[in-house]
């Protein structure tokens, strides 16, 4: 069986250097690291979690407990996030438990077992009940996600604040100053998600702060009701001269919905989308966007639940990630025409 002691020979560096990149405890050097994966390639060298297990007390897995979210747009955009996570953890020489938590028992059950050495938690609520739970049992635990009070966890998210303000300064900087936001439904908003709550209420404020006026639409995730929903918007807009998409359910069909009016884009209104990078990619969505990079956010997340793991007595971090702006062109200047 290939060891940790021939990567490292093989490597040109310490067992304890070759520790760092399986557990990801400690920084090492972009190209050391490399040299010690493709050393690990070479070797055809696994991680052997039962004897690390048995070495370490510890399980080698992490658990990441999602909510009950339901639908087709939840399920998609939850699986981008474990999908990472899946790999982040791989990386790191461990496993992962995914569990769904409504209420706050499977939390419960998970830091009374031990199942795991750590936690992530998904679809994080401004107050969301999970956290007293792991705080009380000690075990090492990540919000992926802000909380209004996330107590002793490491905290790691996407800058939502910083994209709603980027976004509205992008279209104030166009001339614009009517805009429509296309949210989703005013269901899924009363469930207080942190992340959508921080980008509408900071897409408000900067509206209010650069003199431009904000309207909040809010619009179904599900097959039907979508159309619906962005016709009625469309029709209602008003003196809108732009629209922000903070829905990924109803880019596609908005498109669609535009085009049937014999509207054009950027010419009749501009257009910015928040998504996601990796189903920007995937989906070559058509309009300009700001772009979280889930594979980003989910690799942090894990180096810090690792490094928490291995350093328990740590300060707490809160690590935001700010969004990239990707220009496709649906973004123009307001013509005088339109501000008369």
């Amino acid at each position: 069986m290939v060891t940790i002691k021939d990567v490292a020979r093989e490597a040109g560096v310490s067992k304890t250097t070759v520790s760092f990149v399986l557990s990801g405890s400690r920084p090492v050097a972009a190209a050391t690291e490399q040299r010690i994966r493709e050393a690990m390639d070479r070797l055809g060298y696994t991680v052997n979690h039962a004897a690390r297990s048995l070495s370490t007390a510890r399980t080698t897995t992490i658990a990441v407990v999602t909510s009950n979210r339901q639908g087709a747009y939840f399920d998609i955009a939850r699986g981008t996030y474990i999908n990472g996570l899946s790999r982040a953890a791989a990386e790191t020489g461990y496993d992962m438990l995914i569990t769904n938590d409504p209420d706050g028992s499977a939390t419960e059950n998970v830091c009374r077992s031990r199942k795991a050495d750590g936690i992530i938690f998904l679809d994080v609520r401004q107050n969301d009940p999970r956290i007293p739970i792991v705080v009380q049992s000690g075990l090492p635990a990540v919000s992926l996600g802000v909380p209004l009070d996330p107590q002793t966890l490491d905290v790691v998210d996407t800058d939502f604040t910083d994209m709603a303000a980027s976004t509205m300064q992008t279209l104030h900087n166009a001339g614009h100053r009517e805009v429509s936001v296309i949210t989703l439904s005013s269901r899924v908003i009363a469930e207080q998600l942190n992340d959508t709550a921080r980008f509408l209420q900071e897409i408000q404020q900067s509206g209010e702060h650069l003199g431009m006026h904000a309207t909040i639409r809010h619009c179904s995730t599900r097959p039907g009701l979508i159309d619906e929903d962005i016709n009625r918007i469309i029709d209602e807009r008003g003196a809108d001269t732009a629209f922000v998409i903070h829905n990924e359910s109803a880019v596609l069909v908005f498109r669609r919905a535009v085009e049937r009016r014999g509207l054009h884009i950027p010419d009749d209104l501009s257009v910015i989308a928040i998504n996601e990078k990796q189903m920007s990619d995937a989906l070559y969505l058509p309009y300009s966007a700001y772009e979280n990079d889930v594979e980003l956010v989910t690799r942090t997340a894990v180096t810090k639940l690792v490094d928490r793991i291995e350093h328990p007595g740590n300060q707490p971090t809160k690590t935001l990630i700010k969004a990239s702006y990707i220009d496709r062109g649906s973004v123009a200047a307001v013509q005088f025409d339109i501000l008369k």
